[in-house]
């Protein structure tokens, strides 16, 4: 299976350079690309600045040709910790992601 996440924080090129991706990912740990890619279930607790509150983030999942590659990556993800939920349609390619903020990152789903 040869898949792969699209997403591109504000301002980053479409192709950048293969020792810059994983720096790349790591801009999905800062709270304030979230709203490119993720929306709030929960509002935070009072003090908390939402590091309590439940997010659902969307993606699309280039490479993605079958209903074992979804259920693959559904596998994988909902495995993780603070992964609450996983929806993927392999159809679409889209994959919607149900966790916990104060007991994941997002760039782990990358890794």
């Amino acid at each position: 299976m040869e898949s792969s996440l699209a997403w591109h924080p504000r301002g980053a090129s479409d192709n950048p350079p293969r020792a810059a991706e994983e720096e790349r990912w790591r801009l999905l740990d800062d709270r304030g690309q979230w709203p490119a890619f993720t929306r709030a279930l929960d509002p935070p607790a009072e003090g908390d600045a939402g590091a309590s509150a439940r997010w659902e983030s969307h993606f699309l999942v280039e490479g993605m040709h079958c209903a074992a590659c979804a259920f693959q990556i559904e596998a994988a993800l909902g495995g993780l910790p603070g992964v609450q939920r996983v929806d993927v349609d392999a159809r679409s390619q889209r994959l919607r992601l149900r966790w916990q903020a104060g007991e994941t990152r997002p760039s782990l789903w990358l890794q």
